[in-house]
């Protein structure tokens, strides 16, 4: 089972929906204006300055910036476009530094596999006794051994 499965079944047995046909996304409030909206475009620009991990850095902002506005005005083509864009820089950043990118995500589901069905007030997952947090410094150890 690959990842998106994983977390298809995850969401699934949770009670999210995950419909195979495209649903409207919900209207949210649009803080284009908002001041952390501006710091973060900032943020992105002198980072983009700043040599080769600065302008990966820079990239997961303006894919996380395109994909924010696509969601915004309801375009599903933009949206999904946005999404996987962001996904590839996301998963390009982790190769490129070496980080143990697979690893990692099949730890972290695992992790949020064991966090259980029960809710707060507002919808949010609450960790149960049962839950374990991610072993992502084990994951580490093994890496060094494997180079």
């Amino acid at each position: 089972m690959n990842w998106v499965d994983q977390i298809r079944e995850w969401n699934l047995l949770r009670g999210y929906a995950c419909p195979t046909k495209v649903t409207p996304a919900p209207q949210l409030i649009r803080p284009a204006e908002s001041k952390l909206y501006h710091e973060l475009g900032y943020l992105r620009d002198m980072l983009r300055a700043q040599g080769e991990h600065g302008m990966r850095v820079s990239l997961i902002f303006e894919e996380f910036e395109e994909w924010y506005r696509a969601y915004l005005s309801r375009d599903d083509i933009d949206e999904l476009d946005g999404l996987c864009d962001l996904i590839f820089v996301l998963i390009g950043h982790a190769l490129q530094r070496g980080l143990p990118i697979e690893l990692g995500m099949l730890a972290v589901i695992m992790s949020n596999v064991s966090k259980g069905t029960t809710r707060d007030a507002n919808g949010k997952l609450l960790k149960d006794p049962h839950y374990v947090p991610p072993q992502l410094a084990a994951l580490f150890d093994k890496t060094k051994e494997s180079t």
